[in-house]
């Protein structure tokens, strides 16, 4: 399609009639005269006059077609090659998408890719004319618009690309993608452009959900070549233990990947606990694998224990730090209930070393009293033979255990099966109690105790290979059968394989159920070496998550957590970056329902109330954002069309590259040539004719 840019100054093709007027009213009338002697001149000159005339138009032709071609010239001729409109009323609605995820932190020539992705950005910030509205989205997630409404000053729009900051989340481009399209949407704008500044290694995982608003919008996509960089990240820091406690030994491990073209010897490895360094390692990584680096830590006083892992910084800085946490109470709150006494008294003697060593705080309470107990005052609760569960108790242990408490359960001869069968095992999705086998009052021993999983928590370096075998083990005289779900994990079995303990996690708190009684009536095990230690670790085990990091948390994603607490009032969260952060949280099921909505930064954010310590998010980058492969264009095509989308050379000036999309191919200088061209023709043409009107002496 041929267009002209500088349309609104068309009306100056005008002056090429000047030439045509000049010629009309500058014309002038001959009177004929007869003269006798000079009619034989007549038939000599009647060719010549001929050709004089020839000329004359000629000239004519020559010199609006000149003054035609420097006017059109100006008015810039161009042959577009898309639909974008020009003309003065014509504006421009622009998106920039940038992404300032953590693969765009690497360095490359001197400067990070944001960087250099942020400067091309400015470029197509300089096509902005009055009218034209900017808006910019960030695509590190969670993706969101920089400004809340259009920029129609170029220089505010400059200043807003240039506050996007680095981020060490993954790419959110789905997201970044539709809120363009929903601001392009509000917009009445002819013109519609989407500008996205990323190195696409990102997913659409609901590319359907992605519209263009209307056939005028069109989609830019920079076609970078890949530029592989040395570099090793530390993809994950796994601690191996599940029990934590004091001048006792904890087992982890760091992975190292290494995501550059070459291998990478002898690179070493840091790890810090409460921000000490304790221990150094090396490793060796072939390119494009992964390799663990094994340590071990002791720590020395209770609380959160703060892990950080470190690589030397190499092109991208932010995957160089991996974080993880732990938690040793300086003192365990335990609820022990029974429904008297006396069904106590084992499960009192096994916790006495404990109690005196001042780790464990133990509180005794009979069953009849459990209609008016706060859970929330213990870190966890025991049941022993507690006869029945109200379904007002069962609704609040839930409550309990989902906001982070913990549980134990034994059975006894006073227990309803019926009863727990609601209110514990189907509540709590345990399973189901079915049949009990052998006889509660004397008889012979029916069971001992079978498989063990020696890599639960609770077994964890207690046995050598094959030694829970040689344990002694248990002589049961009655059991009750249990059929355990699905997702249940079955830590122990008798010796007929039917479960003996049974681990079920309840959000953010932990279930376990021993299917055994813990007292002489059904069993010898209140006497066996192994009670003691099973029931201890099996306390510490269950009471020590609720100190614990929930879910991994990768930056962006919210960190939420729940607190009990009746007199808390100030609230703040200290970031990495040692800021702080006023928090208002929400009261739900009377507990403190506190949320840091986005995590920005990787490293660790502390929760505050009153000034204390209350709860620590460890926050690590996403792995998978370094192994995701750049989006073909093939796909943004698929999605918008072959048409609406335009893929530039990252190595053409953006500028020039926009340009010449918008307004296609400009054809000024070929018409600048044609009227230099018409000049010297007419310049020619003129002294030819001059010559052959003139006239010589003879």
């Amino acid at each position: 399609m041929f267009t002209f840019l500088n349309s609104a100054f068309a009306w100056a093709l005008l002056a090429a009639a000047i030439p045509i007027l000049i010629h009309l009213f500058t014309r002038k009338k001959l009177k004929r005269i007869p003269f006798s002697s000079l009619k034989f001149l007549q038939a000599m000159q009647k060719e010549k006059i001929r050709q004089v005339r020839i000329k004359q138009l000629l000239l004519l032709l020559l010199r609006t077609l000149i003054i035609f071609l420097l006017i059109a010239a100006f008015l810039r001729p161009t042959l577009k090659t898309s639909d974008f409109a020009v003309g003065q009323r014509a504006r421009t609605s622009m998106v920039i998408v940038v992404d300032n995820s953590l693969s765009m932190a690497i360095t490359r020539r001197g400067q990070s890719k944001l960087t250099e992705h942020r400067q091309r950005a400015q470029e197509v910030l300089q096509l902005q004319q009055p009218g034209d509205d900017v808006s910019l989205v960030t695509a590190a997630y969670p993706a969101r618009q920089v400004n809340e409404s259009p920029l129609y000053n170029a220089e505010n729009a400059s200043s807003a690309l240039e506050s996007i900051e680095q981020r060490a989340s993954s790419t959110d481009l789905q997201g970044a993608l539709e809120i363009a399209a929903s601001a392009l949407a509000a917009s009445r704008n002819l013109n519609k452009e989407i500008y996205v500044f990323s190195d696409l290694q990102a997913e659409l995982p609901n590319a359907t959900a992605l519209e263009l608003s209307g056939q005028s919008t069109r989609l830019f996509v920079q076609n970078e070549q890949a530029d592989p960089q040395r570099n090793l990240s530390l993809s994950s820091l796994r601690i191996d233990n599940q029990i934590f406690e004091l001048r006792k030994p904890v087992e982890l491990s760091v992975e190292v990947k290494n995501n550059g073209p070459i291998d990478e010897n002898g690179k070493m490895v840091y790890l810090l606990l409460n921000g000490s360094r304790v221990a150094q390692g090396q490793v060796d990584v072939p390119a494009g694998e992964s390799r663990s680096v094994l340590f071990r830590v002791v720590p020395d006083k209770p609380g959160y224990q703060l892990l950080t892992a470190e690589l030397e910084n190499d092109a991208l800085s932010l995957d160089n730090r991996a974080y993880s946490l732990f938690y040793i109470q300086e003192r365990t709150d335990v609820l022990l209930v029974g429904g008297d006494a006396d069904d106590r008294l084992y499960l009192r003697l096994a916790l006495q070393e404990s109690i005196a060593e001042g780790g464990m705080q133990l509180e005794e309470m009979d069953a009849a009293q459990l209609s008016r107990v706060k859970f929330q005052a213990y870190d966890l609760v025991v049941f022993c033979n507690v006869p029945s569960l109200s379904p007002e108790v069962g609704q609040r242990l839930q409550n309990y255990l989902e906001n982070g408490g913990g549980a134990v359960s034994f059975l006894g001869n006073a227990v309803d099966l019926r009863n727990y069968n609601e209110q514990l095992f189907e509540r709590f999705g345990l399973g189901q109690l079915g049949e009990s086998v052998g006889s509660q009052q004397g008889g012979q021993a029916i069971l001992r105790l079978g498989t063990v999983n020696n890599n639960h928590p609770i077994f964890q370096g207690v046995f050598e290979q094959g030694e829970s075998e040689k344990i002694d083990s248990p002589e049961f005289r009655f059991a009750v059968v249990a059929r355990p779900a699905a997702d249940a994990e079955v830590v122990m079995r008798y010796s007929n394989e039917a479960p003996f303990l049974l681990e079920k996690r309840v959000k953010d708190g932990l279930l376990l159920a021993y299917l055994a009684s813990a007292d002489a009536e059904w069993s010898d095990l209140p006497f066996k070496g192994i009670f003691a230690p099973l029931v201890n670790r099996s306390i510490r085990y269950v009471a020590g998550q609720g100190g614990m990091p929930g879910r991994e948390i990768f930056a962006g994603q919210p960190a939420q957590v729940s607190l009990a607490g009746e007199n808390l009032q100030q609230f703040s969260v200290v970031t990495p970056d040692q800021s702080v952060q006023q928090i208002r949280p929400n009261i739900v099921n009377g507990r403190f329902a506190v949320s840091v909505d986005e995590t920005r930064q990787t490293g660790f954010y502390t929760l505050m109330a009153d000034g204390k310590v209350q709860y620590v998010w460890a926050v690590n980058f996403d792995a998978a954002e370094l192994d995701t492969p750049p989006l073909p264009n093939e796909t943004f095509r698929e999605i918008y069309g072959e048409n609406n989308v335009v893929v530039l050379d990252a190595e053409t000036p953006m500028q020039a590259a926009l340009q010449s999309w918008r307004y296609g191919s400009e054809l000024w200088q070929f018409f600048l040539v044609l009227a230099l061209i018409g000049l010297l023709a007419e310049m020619l043409l003129f002294r030819a004719k001059k010559e052959s009107t003139s006239v010589k002496p003879s």
